[in-house]
């Protein structure tokens, strides 16, 4: 729909749209009773369909293929502070990455052991309706760990996107990614360096606020990779598997 060239100009009226590009809706009829069949499906269903041992493989693969954690590796390049400065700060950096790194291994391993456990369930859920509401509980709690607390704060100026885990980068409402929180940050962090780099076009007070800026950037990048880690660890702990 979305790729007709009067698409989000001041030619895309009704008539264009009810006469040319989608005459009588039926594409739109097409797209509202497909997802009323989804959602038929989703509040029909005794189990929650929420596989998160695939959302654990996308989100691996996604973390190498779109080098995010090679663009946060390279945030551990020399500093130009002082030695133990930099050398300290770095080192923070690196313990929340790892911390990072190892959490998403975490609930890749935990979610595959959790739908293992949800397979099994399955066949004896009619004889415990109970098991069957803990397991549902469970699905929507491990959704909402992924959820901020604190209005969107993290994702800093966004407060209408609060999913730590999903959403779109500030630079791109078109795309979804993974971790946007991340994506903003080190994009702010690139846009802050580029006014370090030119100094024979900066003068100094552009250089110092620059690097102030990249100073306060990388803080808060170590405080929303720990607050990831810690809504990570929050999933693992709610999917561990109950005695059937």
């Amino acid at each position: 729909m979305p790729s007709y060239p009067a698409y989000h100009t001041a030619y895309e009226t009704f008539n264009l749209v009810a006469g040319h590009v989608d005459p009588a809706f039926r594409a739109h009829q097409s797209c509202a009773r497909l997802l009323s069949v989804l959602l038929y499906s989703l509040s029909s269903a005794t189990l929650l369909p929420a596989r998160f041992d695939e959302l654990a493989e996308q989100l691996q693969a996604d973390y190498g293929a779109r080098g995010l954690g090679a663009r946060l590796r390279a945030r551990l390049g020399p500093a130009k502070e002082t030695t133990t400065t930099a050398d300290e700060k770095n080192g923070k950096l690196k313990e929340a990455i790892d911390l990072l790194e190892a959490s998403i291994v975490d609930f890749g391993n935990a979610s595959t052991a959790w739908h293992q456990f949800t397979e099994k369930a399955s066949k004896n859920f009619s004889l415990d309706p109970l098991l069957v509401r803990s397991i549902n509980d469970v699905s929507v709690q491990v959704e909402k760990v992924f959820t901020s607390s604190s209005s969107g704060a993290p994702l800093y100026g966004r407060p209408d996107t609060r999913n730590l885990l999903l959403g779109t980068p500030a630079s791109d409402f078109y795309t979804t990614v993974f971790f946007p929180g991340l994506h903003d940050l080190l994009e702010q962090l690139a846009a802050a360096e580029t006014i370090g780099q030119r100094r024979n076009g900066a003068n100094h007070e552009e250089l110092r606020m620059s690097e102030a800026k990249i100073r306060q950037l990388t803080g808060r990048l170590r405080r929303h990779l720990s607050e990831i880690t810690v809504a990570f660890r929050a999933a693992v702990r709610l999917m561990r598997p109950r005695p059937i």
